[in-house]
């Protein structure tokens, strides 16, 4: 009971409650455990409050992918099974302060190295004046302070009547003092020029970005993307930038030969952009990336995703520059979604100049799940680490602009459209953690290490004592495992309450979880083809529009006969692909395990039917048939037997960007 009481205590401290007293009490009955019982069933107790702690954390996770989930909880249990054990090994006086503290740092590096995000932190995250050490050693600092005054407090419970019990005391009354009161943003010395940015939210659900090549798909997003940047560009008070999130309003907009209708946005508002779109590198990299955009509609830079998510995205590449958005107003650093989970690349950015922090976001994925409201606190803990105010602009909310003291400007709530229009004071001062962010790391890792060797010492020399029946292990494993149907209870009346406040009738996609290669029921009667040769301008339609361009097959079908007419013979696929701007590229199936599986491609079949291959992954394979008008998911086996061994892609030159990449 002790490990689900600490658990119970942190999903209290955590979104949707967040109420940060809790957490800063939330591992006393893990130590307190320790203190009584010593090494015996402390592993157990720390894997109950890894368990529950983990299903509340990732549950969101699910609206992804379910392997993605079970890895983030399996190594979230792992890690505070590891480190209660440790932490029962130097339970005795003094290592318990010197060395239990860096122990469950040490939880937190290791989960990074996995690509784990989560920090105990965010357990204070509800006040922000708590997170106020993150500027001078990161967050890693203020999970050290945090375990250390909880062992102080579990120590004076322990033992009544001591000095360490009154000093406890003081730090607990002091703790719910602040917890009572309101604190006012930090002053930062005197008044800076400032820039006016509008920061845009949608509520666009995942599917209908993910199925571009639908009818009027990209024609709509680009309605409605326009709608919105009007609103918020000709009220008046036109901002000096405005800030997307991560939406594919055109998939690979950025690559068509005529330039992005982003760009011809901006040009047409006379107002600074950043956009979040992927990209195609002109060696077929798939990249995640924030695009800047001049006032003038000339893209100035790209920043490329650094650090993407373990089994998600896998198919997407990386570029090694690193640098804030120069050409800007208030030379802004931007990151993809993921990377505001840790803070090596908001570090790095604020290193190099950047005067605030931009993090487009689509929390959308993660439906009614309460995973969003994690992301922004994370957002809040590199805002206060860098020193910068930290705008999140997130598909599906909440989005919210974030003061360098941790304290949220303005904001807006979850699970509907609209904009900010704010103030944002770009600063260039480094914090201590930005100008020495590698020599704490390393600090903390030799600190963790040092608390794992004492712990396998004292381990040898009191070998023995009494072992946990394995009656009690299972029911209390058992115990932990019920909190998962009880989340997903959560979730599913959260989901309920969702679709009955915010979504149309009828419209559900948002909330629902987004399985894998699952074929979409659209509308696709524009691509439909009646023969083998129509399939063909069915099928590349398919592909054209997965790039951006608002094609079909009747309009593709005209561009042929126009070739055709120019020419002396039917034109190839090659100068077909080049009419619209695109270069080809053919893979055969002795090279398909190392093309890109998320890139559309075009495949011939046995049958004569040419299809594009959406996605394909070493189970089933999803394509749209031009001649069944539809999508299928079928099976790998069945896909190599039905075809002919040729892949095409679409491939565009290079870009300015791509010559500095990053």
């Amino acid at each position: 009971m002790w490990g689900l009481c600490s658990a119970l205590l942190a999903a209290i401290a955590l979104p949707p409650v967040g109420l940060p007293v809790a957490g800063a009490v939330s591992l006393v009955p893990l130590l307190l455990h320790a203190q009584r019982h010593g090494a015996r069933g402390a592993a157990l107790q720390g894997t109950v409050f890894g368990t529950v702690l983990g299903c509340h954390v990732y549950l969101g996770a699910l609206g992804y992918e379910l392997r993605t989930f079970i890895a983030a909880v399996a190594l979230t249990t792992l890690l505070c099974a590891a480190a209660a054990g440790i932490t029962a090994r130097l339970s005795t006086r003094p290592l318990p302060l010197l060395l239990v503290p860096p122990a469950w740092v040490l939880v937190e590096l290791a989960a990074e190295q996995a690509g784990l995000p989560f920090s105990f932190a965010l357990l204070l995250s509800g006040k922000p004046a708590w997170l106020a050490p993150a500027a001078l050693g990161g967050h890693h600092l203020v999970t050290l302070l945090l375990v250390a005054f909880q062992i102080l407090l579990a120590r004076s419970l322990g033992q009544a009547g001591s000095s360490a019990c009154r000093w406890s005391a003081a730090l607990l009354a002091a703790v719910i003092s602040m917890a009572s009161t309101d604190t006012p943003p930090m002053a930062h010395g005197a008044p800076r020029p400032q820039i006016s940015v509008a920061v845009m939210q949608t509520d666009i659900p995942p599917r209908e970005t993910a199925a571009p090549a639908a009818r009027n798909a990209l024609e709509q997003l680009a309605a409605r993307r326009t709608a919105m940047a009007r609103r918020a560009a000709g009220n008046g008070s036109r901002p000096d930038l405005l800030i997307w999130p991560e939406i594919p309003f055109g998939q690979y907009e950025f690559r068509l030969q005529d330039g992005s209708p982003a760009a011809a946005l901006a040009r047409q508002l006379e107002t600074a952009m950043l956009v979040a779109a992927p990209d195609l590198a002109p060696d077929g990299a798939l990249l995640n990336a924030v695009f800047s955009i001049a006032a003038s509609g000339r893209v100035l830079h790209r920043h490329v995703k650094q650090r993407n998510i373990p089994f998600l995205e896998n198919a997407y590449g990386t570029r090694p520059d690193l640098r804030p958005h120069r050409g800007l107003p208030g030379l802004p650093g931007s990151l993809v979604c993921f990377e505001a989970a840790f803070d090596a690349v908001p570090g790095r950015l604020a290193d190099a100049g950047a005067g605030f922090l931009v993090v487009a976001g689509n929390d959308a994925y993660a439906g009614p799940s309460f995973l969003s409201l994690l992301h922004r606190e994370m957002v809040r803990l590199r805002a206060v680490e860098t020193g910068r105010t930290t705008v999140l602009a997130a598909n599906g909310g909440p989005s919210a602009i974030i003061g360098p003291d941790g304290t949220t400007r303005a904001g807006l709530e979850r699970f509907h459209s609209g904009h900010i229009i704010a103030a944002v004071e770009p600063r260039t001062e480094p914090t201590l953690f930005t100008r020495h962010r590698l020599p704490w790391h390393a600090l903390f890792w030799l600190a963790g290490m040092a608390s794992i060797l004492t712990a396998l010492v004292r381990a040898q020399r009191r070998k023995g004592g009494r072992r946990v029946s394995a009656a009690r292990a299972a029911g209390t494993l058992l115990l932990a495992l019920a909190s998962l149907p009880l989340c997903l209870a959560q979730s599913a009346w959260s989901r309920q309450e969702y679709l009955a406040r915010h979504l149309a009738p009828g419209d559900r996609q948002l909330a629902d979880f987004v399985p894998e290669l699952a074929p979409e029921q659209n509308d696709y009667s524009h691509l439909r083809a009646g023969d083998p040769d129509a399939a063909f301008a069915g099928a590349l339609a398919y592909l054209l529009r997965s790039h951006g361009l608002p094609e079909t097959r009747d309009s593709v079908t005209r561009r042929i006969r126009l070739l055709s007419r120019t020419g002396t013979v039917d034109p190839d696929i090659e100068t077909l692909n080049a009419s619209y701007g695109f270069g080809t590229m053919i893979v055969d199936r002795e090279a398909l395990p190392r093309a890109t599986p998320a890139r559309p491609a075009l495949a011939e079949l046995h049958s004569g039917e040419t299809v594009a291959v959406r996605a394909y992954d070493a189970e089933r394979v999803l394509l749209f048939s031009p001649l069944r008008g539809r999508e299928l998911a079928i099976r790998t086996p069945a896909f190599l037997d039905a075809w002919r061994g040729k892949l095409l892609f679409l491939v565009t030159p290079a870009r300015p960007w791509d010559g500095a990449p990053g």
